[in-house]
């Protein structure tokens, strides 16, 4: 099957990463698979590749900088020029926004082929728009992001939700429950080896005795004063020593890093580093408040937790509570307030040297991994639905 995955993301970025591993997948499954991706830098030439069997074509874009995530019509108009010759059984678009569906419908059209919309964040005004960029963009280019974020999921001939959130509000703009499946995704990478932890602790400057949480990636600024606040109820009412790594770029003072004994690393480039920073820990965090955005999304980095064998403390909020009915995970709090996920933070460090409950956990995440999150069956779940849409418009 010839398959063309379009996707408004930068390449090299988290997102294009999951997408790719899909990608990867489905040519394994003898599929031909072209991914459409937005360039880094370039913005007027096309460049086209291959990285392991995937057809990875990045287009260029006249904005820079957070403006440059799938606004951009001068994108739009080149994908569609350089795609519209090329031959393929199906389109599949990642969210909607205008870099994506414009060509993926205009595709349609021309080439009378299905089209396959997933819908990954809700790129809504009152979602991960207000969250992530701001008022100001929430009531310029947040209109424009928000108009297609819903207007064109009827152009879809199938549909994929990331969370039964999102599944539901596909079903209440009019898309049949039958047209319509929820797939997470996985992790990038999966540690199957035996490491030294305490090593890798002493390569990182990190102290051997001490407990260790971390946090991977973005965070909105809501999701941060939660853990913020935790953090400090924590050293306030239990007082044992722990310390945070936070990977990635965050504003938070040098006098409140060492009072809660936080450890900024920035931005990390090398996949080897980050990953021992992984390693390094014991526990992961993932706090979530219960917002609009966070109910409505699949929060991917708890996947890349799992494959370093991670037991999360989170909020049950959205996916993670409906997962966690099934597979025990971590320390879910009782809810979104600080002091509830400080008390969590606080079962887990009891819980620390608890080799029974510990070893229960991994069990349950490896099962997780291996039952929900492995991106082989995550392929193939994918291609079920290929054909059969293919099958349903041949009809």
């Amino acid at each position: 099957m010839k398959i063309l995955i379009i996707i408004h993301n930068r390449v090299g970025t988290g997102p294009f990463l999951k997408v790719f591993e899909l990608c990867r997948s489905l040519s394994h499954l003898d599929n031909e698979v072209t991914l459409v991706c937005t360039s880094l830098f370039n913005r007027f030439k096309t460049n086209s590749y291959y990285l392991e069997l995937v057809n990875i074509i990045e287009t260029p874009d006249l904005f820079n900088g957070n403006l440059r995530q799938g606004i951009d019509l001068w994108n739009s108009l080149i994908r569609y020029l350089v795609l519209r010759k090329k031959n393929f059984d199906l389109i599949h678009a990642i969210d909607c926004r205008p870099t994506v569906i414009i060509p993926a419908i205009a595709l349609k059209i021309r080439l009378h082929i299905p089209l396959i919309i997933s819908w990954w964040d809700d790129f809504s005004r009152n979602g991960t728009i207000k969250e992530r960029n701001g008022l100001v963009y929430n009531f310029t280019f947040g209109f424009i992001e928000q108009f297609f974020n819903y207007r064109f999921r009827k152009f879809a001939d199938y549909s994929i939700a990331i969370s039964f959130n999102l599944q539901n509000k596909l079903k209440k703009i009019g898309i049949r429950g039958s047209d319509v499946d929820v797939i997470r995704l996985g992790s990038v990478n999966k540690i199957d080896y035996k490491y030294d932890k305490n090593f890798i602790r002493s390569k990182l400057s990190l102290p051997k005795n001490e407990i260790i949480f971390i946090y991977l990636g973005s965070i909105f600024n809501t999701d941060l004063e939660l853990l913020l606040d935790s953090l400090v109820i924590y050293h306030n009412r239990y007082g044992t020593e722990i310390k945070t790594i936070l990977i990635g770029q965050h504003e938070i003072s040098n006098d409140l890093c060492k009072r809660l004994s936080i450890i900024k690393t920035g931005f990390i480039e090398d996949d080897e580093k980050l990953n021992n920073y992984l390693l390094a820990s014991d526990y992961a965090f993932l706090p979530l408040k219960n917002s609009l955005a966070n109910k409505s999304r699949w929060p991917s980095k708890v996947a890349d937790y799992f494959a370093m064998n991670l037991i999360t403390v989170f909020t049950p909020v959205g996916e993670l509570k409906k997962l966690y009915k099934d597979y025990d995970f971590g320390y879910m709090s009782k809810t979104d307030s600080p002091v509830d996920f400080a008390n969590s933070i606080n079962n887990a460090v009891l819980d620390r040297y608890d080799k029974n409950k510990h070893k229960s956990k991994l069990s349950s995440i490896n099962r997780l991994l291996n039952n929900e999150l492995n991106w082989k069956s995550i392929a193939k779940k994918h291609l079920i639905i290929y054909e059969k849409t293919i099958k349903m418009i041949q009809q």
